[in-house]
C-alpha cells in the first residue's frame, strides 16, 4: 500500500459488467469515502453482489473505471487489490471446510507484510475473538462443522485479519437467525466506529440503512436512487420495495 493511498477514497465510474451477452452491471458510478459505510440495497438480480466482485478483481469490467485512491484496480490480480487494503468477505462465506477455524484465519494473513511478526497477529487475533468470543473456542475445530452462523462469523474474521482498509460485505446476514443478524450487525457497527470503511451488500434493507452512512439503490444493473441512509429509509418508493411497507 502506498503513501498516496492511505486516506483513499474507492470510485467506480460508469462500470458495465457483463456475464457472456448478459450485462449485469450497466454503468453504475459510486463512491465511498475513507471512515464511511456505504450500503448498495437491492433485489436479486440488481448487481450488488457483481459490484463487490468487480471490485475485488474476480471479474473484469467491460467498460468503466475503478479506482481506490490513485491506484487503477482494473488489470490488477485479486491478490494484489488484497495487497492495497481491500478485502472481500463474500457472499456464501466460502471458508475452507477442511481446515481448522485458526487455519482459515490465517489465511488472512497472508498478504500481510507482518505476517511473521506473532505479536502482531496474535493481537489482531484477540480482536477478532473481541469482536466474535465462539471463533476462539472453535479455533482446533474444521470449518464444515461449524454453524452457518459461525461460518459467517470466521468468514468476516478472515477479512479482519487482512487488516482492511477497505471492507466489502457482502449479505453477511444471509441465512442468519434474528439473533445472529443483530450480533454481525452491532459488529459492523464497531468496526465503523473503529474507522474501518466497508461497503455493505446486503437484502435486509432496513439493517443496512440503519448502520450506514449513505447508500445505493440498484435496480437490473443500474442505480436508480442514492442519498444519505437515513433518507432512503424514509423515502415512500423505498419503504415500499424494500422495507415492507405498503402502498
Amino acid at each position: 500500500m502506498t503513501d498516496a493511498n492511505a486516506d483513499a477514497t474507492l470510485s467506480l465510474q460508469n462500470v458495465e459488467v457483463a456475464y457472456g451477452a448478459i450485462a449485469a452491471v450497466k454503468g453504475i458510478s459510486i463512491e465511498v469515502a475513507p471512515g464511511e459505510l456505504v450500503a448498495l440495497v437491492g433485489s436479486n438480480g440488481a448487481g450488488k453482489t457483481t459490484t463487490l466482485r468487480t471490485i475485488s478483481g474476480l471479474l473484469r469490467p467491460r467498460a468503466g473505471r475503478i479506482r481506490y485512491g490513485e491506484t487503477d484496480l482494473i488489470r490488477l490480480a485479486p491478490h494484489r487489490i488484497v495487497a492495497h487494503g481491500i478485502c472481500h468477505a463474500p457472499e456464501g462465506r466460502q471458508i475452507f471446510g477442511t481446515l481448522t477455524v485458526r487455519e482459515n484465519l490465517m489465511l488472512g494473513t497472508v498478504r500481510r507484510p507482518d505476517r511473521r511478526d506473532a505479536a502482531a497477529i496474535g493481537a489482531d487475533l484477540d480482536q477478532v475473538f473481541s469482536y466474535f468470543p465462539v471463533l476462539r473456542e472453535r479455533l482446533g475445530q474444521t470449518g464444515g462443522t461449524l454453524s452457518g452462523g459461525e461460518q459467517q462469523m470466521l468468514a468476516i474474521g478472515r477479512a479482519l485479519m487482512a487488516k482492511p482498509r477497505l471492507l466489502l460485505l457482502d449479505e453477511p446476514s444471509l441465512g442468519l437467525a434474528p439473533v445472529l443478524v443483530d450480533r454481525i450487525f452491532a459488529v459492523i457497527a464497531q468496526l465503523k466506529a473503529a474507522g474501518t470503511t466497508i461497503l455493505l451488500v446486503e437484502q435486509n434493507a432496513r439493517k443496512a440503512l440503519q448502520v450506514a452512512d449513505r447508500a445505493y439503490v440498484l435496480e437490473t444493473g443500474r442505480v436508480v436512487l442514492t442519498g444519505p441512509a437515513a433518507a432512503l429509509a424514509a423515502n415512500p418508493d423505498v419503504e415500499r420495495a424494500y422495507l415492507g411497507g405498503v402502498s
